[in-house]
């Protein structure tokens, strides 16, 4: 969830002459050598070289390279024309690298290179929030089962605490982290734990709690977190029985209490998703057994519909639901259709569009959930894996959307996953199939 309210191309190698002899020619002609020892003193040379022979190999090596240079731009253009053609996606530009240290960043910057006990390559994406204005902060879970994280402040600034390095804050979870944000520097962290409990961290810039605390529960699945206010947040999650599982922190303590739950109801597949587009107000979506799209809502006092009864979407979805609030009373919903397709549909603040029932199909290819985030201005940016397990992205300007583009270079594992940050760019973060995290801004 987006704060506040939630939770290489390598430069080309150049076209070097064939390795020379620094001691000139194997082999002379009958001609040369007799001229040489007539006239007792060696040709001039150039890099070993007779100077002739040496401008000679110079002159075909610089049109090679001339050669090549022009060819591969133009081979480039017209294939990523057929590309365009070929698939009705707008392609973006190859990606360059650029070497810093020993790593190389462009379009996707090679965050973590770390030793490969880190990184899990069975079940493992980022988590991405923005605990201050301009900064993002990301978690990912390691190999060894415990919550590593990275941080920047600002975009162009330099990754903390290294840029291949990571901070560890402990742990033993499986699943993802789930991370909210509910002031400036505070971050409040949940996450499975073997014990299949939910298990809480707080804290933000390099000052974090020393312990995990448990909060109870037999979970199944990922935590929805949300705050829907200052120092206060509700965390929803799929029970044992499938049923949708609540608790909140008033501020002072947690509710019911530290290690139990309130039932919502539902029979639910997949982990529920909540958002929050006001003060005190929460709306909650999920998968019902029969793949439809469910949603409950806190309007300050209650939750309705009441007791255990959920109102349908509609739809048939395969994954789970990705919400997001750009502005208050406004909601938009994105799945992943039957087809594999991105379907949306909007709450305008007075009814769901196109209908309480009907979805928007956003086209696409993709395999995996989308990933959104949304700008104070009515912007959002869209991401997917798609189906050749490249990167897209999809821009909402405010009023209409752009065509999916490609922001290929690296071939994902997994989901792209947003940062909410906001700007004039979302920075766009993939695990790649080497396990290593990218980032594209």
């Amino acid at each position: 969830m987006s704060a506040p309210y939630s939770d290489l191309e390598v430069a080309p190698q150049k076209d070097l002459p064939e390795p020379v002899n620094p001691d000139g020619p194997l082999e002379y002609s009958y001609k040369e050598a007799l001229h040489q020892t007539e006239n007792k003193t060696p040709q001039r040379k150039l890099c070993g070289l007779a100077r002739t022979r040496f401008w000679l190999l110079l002159c075909c090596a610089l049109l090679l390279l001339v050669g090549g240079i022009v060819g591969g731009a133009v081979g480039g253009t017209q294939a990523a024309k057929h590309n365009e053609s070929k698939s009705g996606q707008s392609n973006m530009p190859p990606p360059t690298w650029r070497r810093l240290g020993e790593l190389y960043y462009g379009m996707f910057q090679d965050l973590c290179h770390i030793p490969r006990p880190l990184l899990d390559r069975e079940t493992w994406k980022p988590t991405v929030i923005s605990s201050a204005r301009g900064r993002t902060d990301v978690f990912i879970r390691g190999t060894n089962n415990a919550v590593f994280y990275k941080w920047q402040n600002g975009t162009g600034a330099s990754w903390e605490p290294s840029e291949d390095g990571y901070k560890e804050l402990g742990g033993t979870i499986i699943g993802n982290v789930t991370a909210v944000s509910w002031s400036a520097d505070r971050s409040d962290l949940f996450a499975a734990g073997t014990d299949n409990g939910c298990w809480h961290l707080w804290g933000g810039g390099n000052r974090w709690g020393e312990a995990w605390e448990n909060l109870g529960g037999g979970i199944v699945g990922d935590i929805s977190a949300v705050s829907s206010e200052a120092n206060r947040l509700d965390l929803f999650v799929r029970g044992p029985d499938n049923a949708v599982w609540t608790k909140s922190w008033n501020g002072s303590a947690w509710l019911p209490n530290t290690t139990d739950w309130t039932s919502l109801g539902g029979n639910t597949v997949g982990a529920p998703r909540a958002v929050s587009w006001g003060a005190n107000r929460i709306d909650v979506f999920t998968r019902g057994r029969d793949n439809s799209v469910y949603q409950k809502t806190w309007n300050g006092s209650i939750w309705q519909p009441t007791g255990s009864d959920w109102t349908s979407l509609g739809d048939a979805v395969i994954d789970d639901i990705v919400p997001v609030s750009r502005a208050s009373n406004r909601l938009d919903l994105f799945v992943r259709g039957t087809n594999n397709s991105v379907y949306q549909k909007s709450w305008d603040g007075s009814g769901w569009v196109p209908s309480a029932k009907g979805w928007n199909n956003l086209g696409g290819d993709i395999k995996s959930s989308p990933s959104v985030a949304a700008r104070g201005d009515g912007r959002m940016t869209l991401a997917a894996q798609g189906s050749d397990s490249l990167a897209y992205i999809k821009q909402f300007n405010g009023s209409s959307w752009d065509d999916w583009a490609l922001i290929g270079g690296v071939e994902v594992s997994d989901a792209p996953v947003v940062g909410p940050h906001g700007g004039d760019k979302s920075l766009v973060f993939v695990r790649a199939a080497n396990a290593s995290l990218y980032v594209h801004d």
